[in-house]
């Protein structure tokens, strides 16, 4: 470091950290526009089900990320309910400013999921020529993309790549091991509970 011999320093470090600063200077640091290729690719990103710590930051990464490989991102407003109403807009790198330290959901969450709303998200679809769906939220999030998988037989918009990023302080979304913002609850309820503890035994005894 003191050599200013900043890249032997980083691959010293070993492959982990050289990853972890790889992406950090991919979400911090956003190319020239002449230097990004072009994709073609619309991808929305939507959250559903309860507010989870980290639902921001995961959305985020996920517009930046989206826009450094070419993509042009689309932000979804009030889960599956907003998707029908058409509240959608193209979201840029600057968009997304300071949105990791926020709490809640920028881009509004609703538990409410897809079912009744099925031909007027896939008109969406295809108004916003949307090529990929990105769901991050909990476990309604889940069952949502489940049924949208189910509808491909009826609308052809769902034939779209669809993931789903678990965010929910309940842990409990299928086939994942640990979600955005179970850590972050967690922590707190440890923190509160030795609060309370401490808060406890120092208050004031009364005797018998």
């Amino acid at each position: 470091m003191d050599e200013r011999r900043f890249k032997d320093a980083v691959q010293l470090r070993g492959r982990s950290f050289e990853g972890n600063l790889n992406i950090y200077k991919q979400l911090a640091i956003k190319m020239p526009d002449s230097q990004i290729p072009k994709s073609g690719c619309n991808v929305a990103v939507i959250n559903v089900g309860a507010p989870a710590a980290g639902m921001n930051a995961a959305v985020r990464s996920a517009v930046r990320v989206g826009i450094s490989e070419g993509h042009k991102m689309f932000a979804i407003y009030d889960g599956f309910e907003g998707f029908a109403k058409g509240q959608i807009k193209e979201i840029g790198w600057s968009d997304v400013g300071g949105w990791t330290g926020q709490g809640g959901s920028i881009l509004g969450t609703k538990r409410i999921l897809p079912g009744k709303y099925l031909e007027d998200i896939a008109a969406q679809m295809r108004t916003h020529s949307i090529n990929a769906l990105l769901i991050v939220g909990g476990f309604e999030g889940y069952l949502g993309l489940l049924e949208l998988s189910a509808a491909r037989g009826k609308h052809e918009e769902f034939c779209v790549p669809m993931i789903m990023v678990p965010a929910t302080v309940s842990n409990n979304v299928p086939g994942s091991d640990f979600s955005i913002g179970a850590d972050t609850a967690l922590n707190t309820i440890t923190d509160v509970s030795l609060c309370g503890s401490k808060a406890g035994a120092a208050g004031p005894r009364r005797g018998h």
